[in-house]
């Protein structure tokens, strides 16, 4: 079991190593790869959806923390 584990994490190393690598090697092509891709609609729409539900979360964990300061008194 500790062979088959091991030998997992050692690909997932050499993986992460080789993408390493890769970046390194074609960084311009990527930088713009990531500023193209980002720039899609799609992509935005789905951040400002996250970027919403983020704040909207805070806003409530927020209330909520106030209305429990609140009932103390």
């Amino acid at each position: 079991m500790d062979d088959e584990k091991s030998d997992v994490e050692l690909k997932l190393a050499k993986r992460r190593q080789a993408v390493h690598r890769w970046k390194e090697n074609n960084r311009e092509y990527y930088l713009e790869q990531k500023r193209r891709l980002a720039h899609r609609p799609e992509y935005l729409k789905r951040r400002r959806e996250m970027y919403k539900a983020k704040h909207t979360s805070n806003e409530k964990s927020e209330n909520s923390t106030i209305n429990c300061l609140d009932c103390g008194k």
